[in-house]
């Protein structure tokens, strides 16, 4: 399409030196003011050197435009919904059509005018738009980072929690542990004394006896002093064998350094300390022997007692066992979900972090829009400046106005006005 309305444009050495044409054809008319051919056709071959000097020498004022024109380009350049051909056209025409002062303008230069200021005004709407893109994606990037953070503290939180929860739990299974050790060393202790019953029997029947034939063989002779004159290396020995035997029954200090002088001393001469001496010792003996005696007619009801203790201590063994068992698995629970909120709370954590290069990506590419619309607001006062125009001479004016309303009429302007 381009191609076909471009051919109905003016050709190109009248875009690029209108001044050079329109010399050229005022020659042209003197020459067909001549009446011979030949003539006319000697003036031309005289005329041509004179074209070829004249025709370049409007070539620096195109240049001098097209520099000028240059931030326009550089704004149709960025125009993204503009096609190829009508961005080659734009940029073709876009020199000409700012050459000289807004009034002096022709229609078509003003229409052309037009069409760049809708070009310019689309480029500034899209560096507006990505602004308010870049503005918005660093509103949601901060949303989401506070989101973040508070996944983050909300993690932190449940995994405190649960790291008290498991604390309490191992608290309460080290108890249990101890209880349970505890009971287990009970229940070996009843066991021992069960085992330990018949033993502590035949000691007790055993002293008993000891006890009983000291009374009967050699006490009751001391007491009664028949062991007197020849006899006294026996006495004496017998005397130290009761003294050894009360000893173990916590003989009191005074009786035993009054004890031996009073079995020595016959009955009848005894004093009144000596002979309350040998009735505390006799009395000290048959107390323990009674005793002896009440704890073999008890073994029969110790053997019961022991046997329930035992029965007692197996079921607290089992008892504290079952608990220290319920105390592990909750301790264990409480471990995994310890786990969970850790593996939670790293993860929010390593999100919360992805957020920083996006909160920089974000600053940066909005910081990169908004020196793009600056960079595109410098321009387009340059392309204002080139609206209002200075002054240029007639004959440049004068060209580009012939040969403007032909493009006017084509459709790459309505496309670019689109």
């Amino acid at each position: 399409l381009f191609r076909s309305q471009t051919s109905k444009l003016p050709p190109a050495h009248l875009l690029a030196s209108p001044s050079a044409h329109l010399l050229t054809m005022g020659k042209r008319a003197a020459a067909k003011a001549t009446v011979s051919p030949s003539k006319a056709k000697a003036a031309r071959k005289e005329e041509t050197p004179v074209r070829k000097e004249e025709t370049p020498a409007p070539a620096p004022v195109a240049d001098e435009q097209t520099e000028q024109c240059k931030p326009v380009l550089e704004l149709i350049e960025q125009a993204s919904s503009l096609s190829d051909s009508c961005r080659e056209m734009l940029t073709a025409m876009s020199p000409f059509c700012l050459r000289g002062s807004k009034d002096a303008r022709h229609d078509y230069q003003h229409r052309m005018a037009e069409v760049l200021k809708k070009v310019v005004s689309g480029v500034e709407a899209e560096r507006s738009a990505a602004i308010e893109a870049g503005e918005a994606a660093v509103e949601e990037v901060a949303k989401q980072q506070k989101e973040a953070a508070d996944t983050v503290a909300t993690a932190q939180e449940a995994a405190d929690a649960a790291r008290s929860d498991r604390d309490e739990r191992q608290k309460a299974l080290k108890e249990a542990e101890e209880a349970a050790t505890k009971a287990a060393e009970a229940l070996n202790e009843a066991k021992e004394r069960v085992g330990s019953l018949d033993t502590e029997r035949a000691k007790a029947a055993a002293e008993k006896g000891e006890y009983e034939e000291l009374i009967a063989e050699t006490w009751d002779a001391l007491k009664e002093g028949k062991m007197q004159g020849q006899k006294w290396r026996v006495r004496d020995r017998n005397i130290g064998t009761v003294l050894e035997m009360i000893e173990k029954l916590g003989l009191d200090v005074s009786l035993k350094g009054a004890l031996p002088v009073a079995l020595k001393t016959k009955p009848s001469e005894r004093g009144v300390f000596a002979a309350k001496a040998v009735t505390f010792t006799e009395e000290l003996l048959s107390k323990h022997v009674a005793t002896l005696g009440a704890q073999l007619d008890a073994f029969e009801g110790e053997a019961s007692s022991r046997a329930q203790a035992v029965i007692d201590a197996e079921t607290a063994l089992k008892d504290a066992e079952e608990l220290k068992s319920k105390r592990q698995d909750e301790f264990i629970s409480a471990e995994n979900v310890l786990l969970e909120k850790d593996e939670a709370l790293t993860a929010a954590k390593k999100a919360e972090k992805a957020f920083v290069p996006k909160e920089k990506e974000a600053a940066t590419s909005l910081q990169l829009a908004k020196d793009s619309l600056a960079e595109v607001k410098a321009l387009i006062a340059k392309f204002n400046e080139l609206l209002e125009g200075p002054q240029v001479l007639p004959e440049l004016q004068a060209d580009v106005s012939e040969a403007a309303p032909v493009a006017a009429e084509e459709a790459p302007v309505a496309e670019a006005a689109a």
